[in-house]
């Protein structure tokens, strides 16, 4: 199975009582996704789930087993992933009646979706009473970086010519400043300095050049001094054929 080195893990412990006697069947068992929360910055994405599970007559010691899921564009199957603290029996107090723990899962890698696993068992001495298996809601983490993209590329007048790049942002947040460059008839036009552009927003970059030769071919290129950290780099060159 994978193994998940860029995940920081933190995990609370939470076991509470409750007076009264021990349940009677069914088990009673859940698990929930609690929080869930986005981040441009991979250090901010986080999730929280927990499982709790409540004493059951017959069993003297209660168990919960995490397994953290995933799924990428990469691996669209959930796969799990190996991670500290995962894949392990955790045992309540034998005086606990209701018994309740709680994951923390920092650093999640992006664009990626999650989900918890929850294993429950009821114990008494080796001999296993019941067993309940239950899953979290999912929690989604996109890829929230810019997405810099050339859209057209257009030719104008004759003689001298005037050459317009449009272009847009479909990533999920905002640019800063990135240069286009043109090329025509194998030679970069001077560099258009852009300073930044929103997400979900278009702009037109005009560059003034000689008429380009018949068969060549114009060559757009949206960051193309490597600023910007993109959601998709290879997709910032843009190729026409020259007009006759």
């Amino acid at each position: 199975m994978p193994s998940a080195p860029a995940l920081a893990l933190a995990l609370i412990l939470l076991a509470t009582s409750a007076p009264g006697q021990a349940l009677a069947r069914p088990a009673a068992a859940a698990a929930r996704m609690t929080a869930c929360e986005t981040s441009l910055a991979q250090p901010g994405r986080y999730l929280v789930a927990d499982g709790s599970m409540k004493a059951l007559k017959g069993a003297s010691r209660m168990q919960i087993r995490f397994e953290l899921q995933s799924r990428t564009p990469d691996r669209p199957a959930w796969h799990t992933l190996v991670a500290p603290g995962f894949g392990i029996w955790n045992s309540a107090d034998p005086s606990v009646r209701r018994y309740v723990y709680e994951k923390r899962v920092q650093a999640l890698a992006a664009p990626a979706d999650y989900r918890m696993v929850v294993q429950f068992r009821w114990l008494e001495g080796s001999r296993q009473v019941a067993q309940r298996r239950r899953v979290t809601r999912v929690c989604r983490q996109p890829d929230l970086r810019p997405d810099l993209v050339p859209r057209k590329l257009a030719v104008k007048g004759s003689g001298a010519r005037r050459y317009v790049v449009g272009l847009a942002n479909s990533g999920a947040s905002n640019s800063g400043p990135f240069s286009v460059v043109l090329v025509v008839n194998g030679t970069p036009l001077p560099p258009a300095a852009v300073p930044g552009l929103e997400s979900g927003g278009t702009t037109k970059i005009d560059f003034p050049g000689p008429r380009c030769a018949p068969g060549s071919n114009l060559v757009a290129r949206v960051d193309a001094g490597g600023r910007v950290d993109e959601r998709d780099e290879g997709g910032n060159e843009l190729v026409r054929p020259c007009p006759a």
